[in-house]
């Protein structure tokens, strides 16, 4: 249901929050994988910022297909 969606993106937001609390947002990724060396490896701050980018994204997306569907702007 819709309410189990809400549910579980609630609880995962707050275990994201669980997980990121206290850690500096320079702290670099592990490295190893896509980052094998902690030069490159991404800031705490670079990745919430780019999950931020993509939530931002998706909704984006997904606010053209409605306005496409019936033609109403969210304005």
């Amino acid at each position: 249901t819709t309410e189990e969606v809400f549910t579980a993106f609630h609880e995962q937001c707050a275990r994201s929050r669980n997980v990121v609390a206290g850690v500096p947002l320079g702290t670099r990724a592990r490295t190893g994988g896509r980052f094998p060396d902690g030069e490159r490896a991404p800031s705490l701050a670079w990745i919430l910022f780019h999950l931020l980018q993509e939530y931002g994204r998706h909704l984006g997306h997904l606010d053209v297909a409605r306005e496409l569907a019936d033609g109403s702007t969210g304005e």
